[in-house]
């Protein structure tokens, strides 16, 4: 009696662990058959309830499953194996009968085996991740950048970037010209050493508190050309912050207001 007590206790205590996971998982028995899903399984498909497809839908066999490539990817884990991978789940698909979401989604899957005492595959397990909305922000992110990087490369105006350090990222072909630098001798360098002496004490001075700030409105400062000749600069800078709420870089504009400084 007390044995039959505490196995109604584990078969509690795993359902509702399975059920309350904020991440999908679907058990599979041994035959392939699906066996449970969890609520957030549900959500991630868009299924109906977590009854849907319950000792019917088989991943081993399913058009479906076939069609994506799942059933390979199972026969591995029946194998004994684990199987981790992210790919792109077309729910679309016309070999998709099943009452789910009808989009393209990016999921995160991991594919493990739990076995018996004589070490049989008695269940496949996967645990599933929706990634979609975090790869189309990474892409977005990409050509975002791709785009400002084309922006400013044919830009007229000088443009830098700094790291956290007041090191120099990036600068582009119009800020090289006007001091005469290769661009290997500029990179990874310390802005401060193409300043001279009072506004590299400026800089230096101000640095952290641009970077709590955010921005920096017409600064004129002077620079050095490679060949020591006095260029006359006025700054235009924003600075850019993680998720997280820390300073990334900075982003600054360069006007060469040297002919108007010496007229």
């Amino acid at each position: 009696e007390e044995k039959n007590e505490q196995l109604e206790k584990d078969r509690f205590l795993y359902k509702n662990i399975i059920d309350n996971l904020p991440i999908g998982v679907q058990v599979f028995d041994k035959k392939g058959v699906s066996n449970k899903i969890n609520s957030a399984q549900k959500e991630l498909l868009g299924l109906p309830n977590t009854e849907e497809g319950i000792g019917q839908f088989n991943v081993l066999t399913d058009p479906y499953s076939k069609a994506m490539g799942a059933d390979k990817k199972y026969e591995q884990v029946y194998n004994g194996k684990t199987y981790e991978h992210e790919f792109e789940y077309n729910l679309g698909s016309k070999e998709n009968k099943w009452n789910t979401l009808k989009d393209k989604r990016i999921f995160h899957e991991t594919i493990f085996p739990i076995k018996d005492k004589k070490e049989d595959v008695e269940f496949a397990v996967a645990v599933l991740e929706d990634k979609t909305n975090e790869r189309k922000n990474q892409q977005a992110l990409k050509e975002n950048k791709e785009k400002f990087k084309a922006f400013y490369e044919k830009a007229p105006l000088p443009y830098q970037s700094l790291d956290k350090e007041g090191f120099i990222i990036d600068v582009n072909p119009a800020w090289l010209n006007i001091l005469g630098y290769a661009r290997e001798e500029v990179i990874g360098t310390y802005f401060g050493r193409f300043l001279d002496k009072d506004c590299k004490t400026y800089f230096e001075r101000n640095f952290t508190e641009f970077k709590q700030q955010g921005y920096l409105n017409k600064i004129e400062c002077r620079m050095k050309h490679k060949k020591g000749d006095d260029i006359y600069v006025e700054f235009e800078s924003s600075a850019d912050y993680t998720s997280d709420g820390f300073f990334r870089q900075s982003y600054c504009l360069l006007k060469d207001i040297t002919q108007r400084k010496e007229a």
